[in-house]
């Protein structure tokens, strides 16, 4: 079968190897649809001590089950298509509220910084097996200094956050039959900033 649709094959050692794979030629193919982001909501709260500093809170609201894909196309395929991934998106996720909390203390011209932001695991199922559920939320911490004159500024940021999530290279009928990778991912960023007023 392969042979007739342009496939070279070459067998040894009782094996069979592709050998040569034919040229398929493909027409361009465009779409048209529309997508429908997730809902948001952002609420905040400040406490601020005179000039020695603040306390602020956030929470953030995000409605992963909103998400839509639709078009005008008069497709129906298409249409059930969409239809079918958007009530996919509905069931696998689930609405998450993401949490923010930060400060800063001032010291003279010396300003003191630091925040945690947590994003919880929007999905809305466990992909795992047994007791081997990975917590795919993100935690990212971050804190800096500032120095601050009548002339410049200069401020140094540094952020770090921790996440989990697995990877498998295929799937078959049998979720315990084909292999996982737990990948925990951790990262730090650095940030400088310089200005000068005039």
């Amino acid at each position: 079968r392969m042979k007739n649709a342009g496939y070279g094959i070459v067998e040894k050692n009782g094996e069979r190897f592709l050998s040569s794979v034919p040229l398929l030629n493909s027409n361009a193919f465009s779409d048209n649809y529309q997508l429908r982001t997730p809902f948001k909501a952002n609420i905040g709260m400040a406490v601020f001590f005179a000039k020695k500093g603040f306390l602020s809170a956030d929470i953030e609201y995000l409605a992963y089950t909103g998400t839509k894909l639709s078009t005008t196309a008069n497709d129906q395929y298409l249409a059930d298509d969409l239809n079918y991934y958007t009530q996919k998106v509905s069931q696998d996720l689930k609405n998450v509220f993401n949490v923010k909390v930060g400060g800063e203390y001032r010291i003279n011209a010396i300003s003191l910084r630091a925040g945690v932001n947590y994003q919880p695991d929007p999905y809305s199922f466990n992909f795992d097996q047994g007791s081997s559920t990975i917590n795919r939320s993100t935690l990212a911490y971050s804190s800096g200094v500032g120095f601050r004159t009548r002339d410049f500024y200069i401020d140094v940021t540094g952020l770090y956050a921790t996440t989990s999530q697995a990877y498998s290279p295929y799937v078959l009928n049998n979720r315990e039959l084909y292999p996982s990778a737990k990948i925990d991912n951790s990262y730090i960023k650095g940030v400088v900033s310089f200005g000068i007023f005039f």
